[in-house]
């Protein structure tokens, strides 16, 4: 009893941080926007940079993490700056986007980007996905389509 009582509550948590998520990912393209109006791409950059580290420091102090990373800091500093570089390149190339383009757009296409990962990575490198997730990402890949004619038809 105990046991579906943590379940329920933990996937109700794991919707809800994912409804936050789906509002801070879809509000910050327009966000990004103004702000791009008033500072420069890096500068915007560093400060998103900044923001996530000092969130990451205090998780890690709060939950006494600190001590195992200084003693494996070899290993965390390669996973972290390789990853880093990963992520400062999609981030730069995202937020160029959003400066240059309409924030709609880049919106519908970092979604695509979501949509075809699980599919990318099934064809490419073999991974068998769960159940029915190939189905969602069509569907999700049709509802793009549908969404662009129709944007397409009331704009032409």
């Amino acid at each position: 009893m105990e046991r579906n009582f943590v379940n329920k509550v933990s996937f109700h948590w794991a919707i809800l941080g994912l409804l936050a998520v789906a509002i801070v990912w879809g509000t910050s393209y327009g966000v990004s926007k103004q702000i791009l109006s008033h500072v420069s791409v890096p500068q915007l950059l560093f400060l998103r940079f900044l923001i996530s580290c000092l969130i990451l420091f205090t998780i890690a102090v709060n939950k006494g993490q600190i001590s195992h990373f200084i003693a494996n800091q070899k290993q965390y500093l390669q996973v972290g700056v390789s990853t880093g570089l990963i992520l400062s390149c999609i981030f730069v190339t995202e937020t160029w986007a959003v400066k240059l383009a309409q924030a709609g757009q880049v919106a519908v296409l970092i979604s695509l980007c979501v949509l075809f990962t699980p599919i990318l990575e099934k064809l490419w490198l073999k991974v068998q996905l769960p159940k029915g997730i190939f189905l969602l990402c069509i569907v999700g890949v049709t509802g793009m389509i549908l969404i662009a004619e129709h944007t397409k038809s009331r704009f032409a």
